[in-house]
């Protein structure tokens, strides 16, 4: 059994758990490493939930209980799976294992992002941002960045582009003009927002079609999405992983480009000559030696 194993159960069993259950579950799938290395006692206690609904939970998943869970990911582990941090390891500080393992994950990361992409659904989406009246792009907390950047790649190539939220500002002044000729695109990692989900349902309303890149823990907001991909940030440190992510981005803009060069050309030079115009960027031009 691999991390995915055991949170795709919780996905095909979401909706049926207990208020409780789920409050567990979410935190299971949130940890920023391996459940590994807690215990029963203290999984309950961090969900602020009874031990008797970890053991209800592990056995509404198929496992017997928690120990049985534990076990597997024991012997997931023992297999070498760089999917999992060698704490022994980390506690002796050593750092060219701490590095082989970042780099081994995020490897992972890419293999299990692009493996669950299915690319006739990629190229549809990609068709819909193309033809799109207006794309909107929106992103709360770290995806934000996220969100800031492939907006900074879509104005090369189309016009009629807006990032969300604008600063200090609410969302309703700047979806007064959203239609059903409109793509909202919505990156919503885990530890999502409210407003997320409440922004998709807005969307789906005024039947504009939706762009979700999200994480494999997404499941309710997932079911509203014209098109949804899932990208894996798992990480063996506090902090998620982005590669998978910026991939996506960065694959999803090259398409668009190669889907009309003429246009992506025109618009990548119209903008270099805007950047010379305003003198905003060092061109690095070698100058003429006079004679």
């Amino acid at each position: 059994m691999n991390r995915d194993d055991y949170q795709k159960r919780i996905q095909q069993h979401y909706d049926n758990l207990s208020k409780a259950e789920k409050r567990l579950a979410d935190l299971i799938t949130s940890l920023p490493g391996s459940p590994i290395g807690y215990s029963a006692t203290e999984l309950a206690k961090l969900a602020k939930v009874s031990k008797s609904i970890t053991s209800r939970l592990f056995r509404s998943l198929g496992y017997q209980g928690f120990g049985e869970f534990r076990d597997e990911l024991r012997r997931t582990q023992h297999w070498g799976s760089p999917a999992f941090f060698d704490v022994e390891a980390a506690s002796e500080n050593n750092d060219d294992h701490m590095m082989r393992a970042h780099i081994q994950q995020d490897i992972l990361n890419l293999q299990q992002t692009f493996t669950h992409i299915d690319p006739a659904i990629l190229e549809q989406a990609i068709e819909g941002l193309r033809k799109a009246r207006r794309v909107y792009i929106c992103g709360f907390r770290n995806s934000y960045m996220l969100a800031s950047y492939l907006s900074r790649q879509l104005i090369l190539l189309r016009d009629n582009v807006e990032q969300l939220p604008h600063a200090g500002q609410t969302l309703g002044d700047d979806l007064i003009d959203m239609n059903d000729q409109d793509v909202l695109i919505m990156i919503g990692l885990r530890r999502r927002v409210p407003q997320v989900i409440k922004l998709m349902k807005f969307a789906k309303k005024l039947n504009s079609r939706i762009l979700y890149i999200t994480d494999p823990r997404a499941t309710r907001t997932a079911q509203l999405a014209t098109w949804c991909f899932k990208v894996e940030v798992h990480s063996d440190t506090p902090f998620d992983s982005y590669v998978g992510i910026m991939s996506l981005m960065n694959l999803i803009s090259a398409r668009i480009f190669r889907c009309d060069i003429e246009n992506g050309f025109k618009r990548i030079h119209l903008g270099e000559d805007r950047h010379d115009m305003l003198n905003e960027l060092d061109t690095y031009k070698l100058k003429e030696k006079k004679p």
